[in-house]
């Protein structure tokens, strides 16, 4: 008998939930199926009904938080659509700041530990390829443009880091004080140059053939 899909999802999410709860604190390589299926309350042989190791179960783990991720990325884009539809202003990066800076506050200890000095390395080009796609999309600038790739980098290291430094400081400053700080740090200075940017030819010629 099929189980229901309600108690499969149940199931994976406990054998998910109690993977994290030691994955926190232990290196990758240092965590046994044992220990995850003592921690679920289940056999070891329903651990491998849904997963084929432990580094499987990173994987969908990764891949799930992702796709929630780019769901509301898209939720985002739909209520915030391009910013330059007419070109006679700057680019509201501001909205795509805090927007982004939301998601560390909904996935925020995920997301500092997978992006972190003992995350994935994997997790972090995946996220970061996500960012570039949504954050292009929201600047309406196109893939080809030089300066696509260190204007991602820098918005998306910026973030990263400084939120990753206050989950390890979290009694210093609080999480609303981080976000102004880490607003004041990237807004100015990428409307300075997004504002140049949306001047130049050809920025405008590789947009009109894209």
């Amino acid at each position: 008998m099929h189980k229901q899909p309600d108690v499969t999802a149940a199931t994976r999410k406990k054998i998910m939930d109690s993977f994290w709860e030691i994955y926190i604190f232990t290196p990758l390589d240092k965590i046994t199926i044992s220990a995850i299926t003592k921690s679920a309350g289940i056999h070891r042989s329903t651990f491998y009904e849904y997963f084929k190791d432990i580094y499987d179960l990173l994987e969908q783990l990764e891949n799930d938080l992702l796709e929630q991720i780019e769901y509301d990325f898209s939720v985002i884009t739909q209520e915030n659509p391009p910013c330059l539809q007419e070109q006679t202003s700057p680019m509201n990066i501001h909205d795509f700041i805090n927007s982004t800076l939301s998601f560390f506050t909904k996935y925020g200890e995920m997301l500092c530990h997978l992006l972190g000095a003992s995350g994935d390395p994997s997790f972090r080009q995946k996220m970061f390829d996500l960012f570039k796609i949504k954050f292009l999309f929201m600047h309406n600038i196109p893939e080809d443009y030089p300066y696509a790739d260190y204007l991602v980098s820098f918005v998306f290291a910026i973030i990263s880091n400084d939120l990753e430094y206050w989950y390890q400081h979290r009694d210093s400053i609080t999480m609303h004080e981080v976000i102004t700080l880490t607003y004041k740090l990237i807004g100015s200075g990428l409307e300075n140059h997004f504002f140049e940017l949306i001047q130049q030819p050809q920025l405008q010629n590789l947009r009109i053939h894209r």
